[in-house]
């Protein structure tokens, strides 16, 4: 099945956007890419490889989001001409566009394809997509054991039992993101998705897929 992708970056200076080549475009944390693949797993391992900081050995680059589609490779292409076309006046090269335009791009991409929205995971396995879940704080009592930003976090997503959405988790500055103390944790910019997988392993939390209106 191919694959449309939306790719964000959290490196502190811009880095090329192929390796070892200067006279490649710049790429900074203000931008996003777009793009589709035959093989998601493929292009995933080269860019994490294009994006990897020699000084940090840490890859810059987060995939925010994977778009599975039925639609054939000549589709993809030609949503990506629909794609730059309509959100020109944010295109910065090729398939790279400001980082400010990205829900309206994630918007327009959901409304033009037959697709489900997946998590990396999901690739692999079948994890339910975090974009379009709440999470509901489980009765799974904490203890001495848990660190304390975990309970801080798992404090927060209970709010009254009304759990927190992926929205709400995911904003830059939330109390979840300020309460993941982690060395590979890049700050905003990052995936908290691999910190939600944890929390429902542990079984603190649940996800609940959001009823459509």
């Amino acid at each position: 099945m191919n694959t449309v992708y939306i790719a964000t970056f959290d490196m502190k200076t811009a880095m090329h956007s192929i390796r070892n080549k200067s006279s490649s475009s710049l790429v900074d944390k203000k931008m996003i890419k777009v793009g589709i693949s035959k093989n998601f797993l493929d292009r995933k391992k080269q860019y994490e490889n294009t994006y990897k900081c020699s000084s940090c050995n840490k890859s810059h680059v987060n995939f925010r989001n994977v778009l599975e589609t039925s639609f054939d490779y000549k589709q993809c292409k030609e949503l990506e001409v629909k794609v730059k076309k309509r959100f020109e006046d944010s295109n910065i090269f090729g398939e790279y566009y400001r980082k400010e335009s990205y829900q309206d791009i994630l918007n327009f991409l959901l409304n033009k394809i037959e697709t489900k929205n997946v998590s990396i995971n999901k690739i692999k396995s079948n994890n339910m997509d975090y974009s379009e879940c709440r999470f509901i704080r489980t009765s799974k009592e904490i203890n001495k054991k848990h660190a304390h930003h975990n309970i801080a976090r798992w404090n927060w997503i209970e709010n009254n039992g009304k759990g927190r959405t992926y929205g709400e988790i995911d904003l830059a500055d939330s109390v979840y993101r300020k309460n993941i103390k982690t060395e590979k944790y890049g700050g905003n910019d990052s995936s908290i998705n691999s910190h939600l997988s944890y929390d429902i392993k542990q079984k603190m939390i649940r996800a609940e897929k959001l009823k459509k209106n």
